[in-house]
Order: structure tokens, then C-alpha cells, then sequence
């Protein structure tokens, strides 16, 4: 993991920048778990509802403020009551 690009912090932060690279790395790390959740679709149906889905990441990804991301003691505090 010490390469930056493998992290999702690093990934959405090049991705929010203009990273083309960092943006399909996202869309790929995030895209098995979209088809498995898509399992309960209807076939004909599956391929729409995973596109728009990943098209909902994409934006959130994009307007997500990494400026206010908590670390891990301030989430505890938040969440672990």
C-alpha cells in the first residue's frame, strides 16, 4: 500500500483533480460490489441500474469534501458512543 494510487483517500483526491487514471481505478475497486448487489435485478434490468449507480458514486466521489474527512479518533468519538 505504499503506492499513493492504491489508496481510496489518494484515489479521490487525484480523481476530484482531473486523474482519468485514478477515476477508473475508483470505478474498478467500486464495481464488484455494485454487480453484487445488482443480483436481485431483473437481468434485463441490471445493466441500467448498475450504470446508474456508479454514475451516483462518480458525482458523490467528486463533491465529497476531503477536507472534512474526521480521523479515526474524532470518527470514534462521533459513531462509538
Amino acid at each position: 500500500m505504499n503506492n499513493p494510487k492504491t489508496d481510496l483517500f489518494d484515489l479521490v483526491h487525484f480523481a476530484q483533480a482531473g486523474d482519468k487514471k485514478a477515476m477508473l481505478s475508483l470505478v474498478e475497486r467500486f464495481t464488484p460490489l455494485i454487480r453484487k448487489s445488482c443480483r436481485s435485478v431483473k437481468q434485463q434490468d441490471r445493466q441500467d441500474i448498475e450504470q446508474q449507480i456508479l454514475e451516483k458514486i462518480i458525482i458523490a466521489m467528486k463533491n465529497y469534501n476531503l477536507e472534512e474527512v474526521p480521523d479515526y479518533l474524532a470518527f470514534c468519538e462521533k459513531y462509538c458512543k
